[in-house]
């Protein structure tokens, strides 16, 4: 190997032994360690710090805190938190910038410890405590300003009360009673009560009854002992230019995401649907279809002409009543219900013709004999049919269809 090709190589490998040196540096200079006799927080001495007493608290499975303490004073990263009470400090485990003691309710971040805060910069409320137009400070700790540390409490992650006030985050959430407010959850939703109100998250919702407010476990929607709610709206629904709201007492599913009360009938956004509609007789039927006692319909519309007393689904898109057979909202003209039978989700056949969707198929083709054999070949005693050309040289009697390839019995079948 050439000189400078040695030289080279040997270099590549002092920069990659050197590289993983200062990684490993800097993954072991994350959060708080102790070395040579020095309590460190990402590789900067902690100012005053015992060792000996030194703890790293607030962590758990979710992650790292940015709390440390010793026998004396409390910390958040490398400074000391003025007037913190080491006994009693303590993390909130859900947001870990979140912490207490007897008296405060602390407040750190990487964004309030970027900037060294000079005590002239703000008005002095007592030692080492200052104020500016917006927010407490202990030197670069945020003080949660009235909230009281010793009855300081997480409720749900960035929820808190204490014995005066409920906060959301750092901001006083006044319309809540802190003495009853809860998280409540159900069926992977939440929300929160107080004794007066429902909240999803800052939001009343209007009407509702905290005691009773709960998810109905058939529609999964929201009601309560005399409401629905969709959202944080009260359900209501026009009667005679009126705004009624809709009872949550016979609320029910019919299927497929619609819902009655027992007098109207709602999709699952709480839009009315069907209008017109008998709701004490209403019916989902199979696929898009549904009925009342006095009319069918067919993806909400009235399907015009049907009798519902004998209307009925026979396959898919196929139905029939005592006078005529349908396909999806399309009323298939001469056919007879009588005789009609699905042959797939396209094909039907009666006494007297086969039928695709909602026409004739082919006059020729014989309903006694008409088979389809997959989704392209079809067949009769007679002819063979590429999906509707006639394959007038195919012997019909041996054509069949084997892996996707025709064939009858003078071998394969070229369709040109």
């Amino acid at each position: 190997m050439p000189r400078l090709s040695r030289k080279l190589v040997s270099l590549v490998v002092l920069l990659l032994l050197i590289s993983a040196l200062l990684g490993c540096v800097k993954r072991s200079e994350v959060g708080y360690f102790v070395s040579n006799g020095e309590v460190r927080w990402a590789g900067k001495k902690v100012d005053g710090a015992d060792p000996a007493t030194f703890e790293w608290i607030g962590n758990n499975k979710e992650g790292k805190s940015g709390w440390g303490k010793d026998a004396q004073n409390v910390y958040f990263h490398d400074i000391i938190v003025p007037g913190a009470d080491s006994k009693t400090f303590e993390v909130m485990p859900l947001l870990r910038t979140y912490a207490r003691d007897c008296k405060r309710v602390y407040i750190g971040s990487t964004h309030s410890t970027g900037k060294r805060r000079l005590p002239h910069e703000f008005s002095g409320l007592e030692r080492d405590l200052f104020k500016d137009e917006f927010r407490v400070f202990a030197r670069d700790v945020e003080i949660l300003d009235g909230a009281d540390g010793a009855t300081f409490e997480e409720v749900a992650f960035g929820w808190y009360r204490d014995k005066n006030h409920v906060y959301k985050m750092r901001e006083i959430f006044a319309e809540a009673d802190a003495a009853t407010f809860r998280e409540v959850k159900q069926h992977g939703r939440r929300w929160f009560t107080d004794k007066n109100h429902v909240f999803l998250n800052e939001y009343i919702v209007e009407h509702a009854d905290p005691r009773s407010y709960r998810i109905d476990p058939e529609t999964r929607d929201t009601i309560d002992d005399r409401f629905v709610y969709i959202s944080r709206q009260r359900l209501e629904v026009e009667v005679e230019g009126e705004m009624i709201p809709v009872s949550s007492r016979n609320w029910r599913s019919i299927g497929r995401g619609y819902r009655t009360d027992g007098e109207f009938v709602f999709d699952s956004r709480g839009h009315r649907t069907f209008p017109g509609i008998d709701a004490k007789s209403f019916e989902m039927l199979e696929g898009r279809f549904a009925k009342d006692r006095n009319k069918v319909y067919f993806d909400g519309n009235p399907l015009v002409g049907a009798d519902s007393a004998t209307f009925e689904v026979i396959s898919g898109r196929h139905t029939r009543d005592k006078n005529y057979v349908w396909f999806g909202r399309k009323r298939i003209e001469g056919a007879d219900p009588a005789s009609f039978r699905v042959l797939n989700e396209r094909f039907g056949v009666d006494k007297n013709f086969v039928w695709l969707g909602e026409y004739t198929f082919n006059k020729i083709a014989d309903p006694g004999s008409f088979e389809v054999l997959d989704n392209v070949y079809c067949k009769d005693r007679s002819h063979v049919w590429k999906r509707s050309k006639l394959i007038a040289y195919a012997d019909a009697a041996t054509f069949e269809v084997v892996n996707g390839k025709p064939r009858d019995k003078k071998g394969p079948v070229r369709v040109r």
